[in-house]
């Protein structure tokens, strides 16, 4: 985990059960202190991307999106409303 001001980075392995095939082996994690760059990040990723989750409101009271870039890394972002 890196913490970069107030917004947290989190790096994951792949899940004990699914498959791993190349760029799933790694999932990135960012927890924005903020809509705003969470929205433009998604945004931004998705554009070349491909989206898992769409950006919306999830029961934990926080918006979430989980998109696979370019690359083939897999980002989970996640903003908890105060």
């Amino acid at each position: 985990m890196k913490k970069n001001g107030e917004e947290i980075l989190y790096f994951s392995d792949a899940y004990e059960d699914g498959e791993v095939v190349a760029g799933n082996m790694l999932s990135i994690a960012f927890l924005y202190t903020d809509e705003t760059s969470l929205t433009a990040s998604y945004n931004f990723l998705k554009e070349a991307g491909t989206v898992s989750i769409e950006l919306q409101e999830m029961p934990w009271g926080g918006l979430y999106a989980k998109v696979t870039d370019k690359f083939g890394v897999e980002w989970q972002l996640n903003w908890q409303k105060a």
